[in-house]
């Protein structure tokens, strides 16, 4: 069985990466979904699966594809190393990540592919991180899965 704490140490294992819509690798860049194919792999879960064949704009793919491979759960039963779904720009969900801890505060790991400013007015994209859920992204989630495996 896997444990929870194997599904955070193995998303953690790909921060600082940068960010490549449908990479899967760290030397070229991954996405969210990227994160979690890879997640499963490193833990043998669904090792010769991926999640790709989704579009970069937003279309209702990626809830189902979610909806093939892991158990769909409510927000009462989410825990750390639970995936959580996000609509970001339109109503279709399009964005997850791997959550790490509920409290004291809900965190997760993603990759993000926005374009960001540093101090400098350098721009770029961030790639995989660990961030604390802020309310406007607290506000967008539409779904939870769990992994196989994880009780």
């Amino acid at each position: 069985m896997v444990e929870r704490s194997d599904i955070i140490t193995s998303a953690r294992s790909y921060l600082g990466a940068k960010w490549r819509h449908q990479g899967r690798t760290v030397e070229s860049g991954i996405d969210c979904l990227g994160i979690i194919v890879n997640v499963c792999h490193d833990n043998g879960i669904y090792p010769n699966e991926d999640l790709s064949g989704y579009r970069r704009e937003p279309d209702g793919t990626i809830r189902k594809r979610l909806g093939e491979y892991f158990k769909p759960i409510s927000v009462n039963d989410v825990g750390p190393a639970d995936i959580v779904l996000f609509h970001r720009w339109v109503n279709f969900p399009s964005h997850v990540g791997i959550i790490t801890a509920i409290e004291p505060r809900w965190r997760m790991v993603h990759s993000e592919g926005e374009i960001s400013i540093n101090k400098e007015g350098q721009k770029f994209r961030r790639g995989v991180i660990e961030v604390d859920l802020i309310e406007t992204m607290l506000s967008r989630r539409c779904g939870y899965f769990r992994i196989p495996g994880i009780d």
